[in-house]
């Protein structure tokens, strides 16, 4: 394993709980996917990549959250929307591109944000990345934890895709001596070993 710092990356899938995020609070660095953060108003990194979910939700991230605010500029193309949003709520801008596995040292898509997370994480030095809410399939009936997006953002998820991804990112993850646990309640991704959050923590 390489030496480094220890990050959570918490996203919204509907398994994700109150008690959990806040059992990582003090015991690593914590990185808040999308609507995760109001579970864990105490994250220090707030990533969503889509522009449109800070158009809905900025101004209030702006009022009610103390942690850093980050998106992500494309590398292959100009995007005036992202770069609107970035500079209309002061979020921090992350160079990254489309393709799989790893992006290094360019951050890689995944079609996700949280998997854009733990790309950011390992970028920003991790060794150890720690995963809640990373259902990748409807839990109980429901998306997120919170139910589904408004309208404008409630578009379907292709989970067996984005699983595919991740399958490709935990072997580039491994080959960098990072490891990646994930400690999701309830998960489909098979890539990353699974341990209860008190047992790692």
């Amino acid at each position: 394993m390489r030496a480094g710092r220890t990050f959570v990356c918490i996203a919204s899938g509907p398994s994700l709980t109150a008690a959990d995020c806040k059992a990582t609070e003090g015991a690593a660095e914590v990185i808040a996917v999308n609507d995760s953060w109001r579970l864990a108003p105490h994250a220090d990194h707030l990533y969503a990549c889509d522009a449109r979910w800070w158009q809905t939700h900025g101004e209030q991230v702006v009022r009610e959250f103390r942690g850093k605010r980050w998106t992500h500029q494309n590398l292959d193309c100009a995007d005036k929307e992202q770069t609107d949003a970035a500079a209309k709520f002061g979020i921090e801008l992350v160079v990254g591109k489309a393709g799989n596995g790893l992006g290094d040292p360019v951050m890689h898509f995944g079609d996700n944000s949280g998997y854009q997370a733990i790309n950011l994480a390992y970028l920003w030095g991790a060794n150890r990345i720690i995963l809640l809410g990373y259902d990748m399939q409807r839990t109980g009936g429901k998306s997120h934890f919170f139910g589904d997006h408004p309208p404008g953002l409630n578009v379907g998820s292709d989970y067996s895709d984005w699983c595919r991804k991740f399958d490709k990112l935990a072997d580039d993850l491994k080959a960098k001596g990072v490891e990646v646990i994930n400690c999701s309640r309830d998960t489909a991704l098979q890539c990353f070993p699974r341990m209860p959050l008190a047992d790692v923590l």
